[in-house]
């Protein structure tokens, strides 16, 4: 099965939007708290349908004073993941990875564009996705917009209800660089767990 590893951080599939209100603790945070080592960014993720180009979800992985995923409005949970309303912590690129795959299929690919920021606009931008709060069902692009224009520097981000029309946004910003991410896999994603699950039970027992 290709990137089982991968898919280990899946519990949900993956559809759009879905209106989730987690509330993890201080403590649940603070222990898996990760932070990168490179330059400060912002990805835009918008999860696009192979057959008709029709955008199906956005998200950001926000590399700030922590490492994090704005997910509003979406489906990914994994019981290693703390989430407190739209915002997933500890994302190592491991959990990166992980949510990438649970969102690219034969039938889905992801649009990754990233936008360089300072330490300042990356703490800003943390903070507003921190302070956002729980996004109601099929809000995932409006709240993503609202969070970038309240970056200094972004504010000429209009606020869009279209993955597409962000997308089209942020590639008119200066300096953003843009890749494209997809997985041919078939194999479901319970099928995908079940087997990490495996795997890590195999992992203690040989520790």
């Amino acid at each position: 099965m290709r990137n089982l590893l991968c898919c280990a951080a899946m519990l949900a599939a993956l559809t759009a939007c879905t209106a989730l209100a987690p509330y993890a603790s201080d403590e649940d945070i603070a222990a898996v708290a990760f932070r990168g080592d490179g330059p400060k960014s912002v990805k835009l993720m918008t999860v696009i349908n192979s057959s008709s180009g029709s955008g199906a979800h956005s998200a950001l992985l926000i590399d700030g004073p922590q490492r994090v995923i704005f997910d509003p409005a979406g489906s990914f949970e994994y019981g290693l993941i703390p989430e407190r309303n739209d915002v997933l912590f500890g994302i190592s690129p491991r959990f990166e990875q992980a949510y990438k795959s649970s969102h690219a299929s034969e039938k889905r690919y992801i649009q990754i564009q990233t936008i360089p920021l300072t330490d300042a606009q990356a703490a800003a931008a943390y903070q507003a996705a921190v302070n956002w709060g729980a996004s109601p069902a099929a809000h995932c692009t409006s709240a993503t917009s609202g969070v970038l224009k309240s970056i200094p520097g972004l504010e000429s981000i209009q606020s869009t209800w279209y993955p597409r029309k962000l997308a089209e946004q942020v590639a008119r910003l200066p300096g953003v660089t843009e890749e494209i991410y997809s997985e041919g896999d078939s194999a479901s994603l319970e099928e995908a767990v079940d087997a990490l699950d495996a795997e890590l039970k195999q992992q203690r027992w040989n520790n």
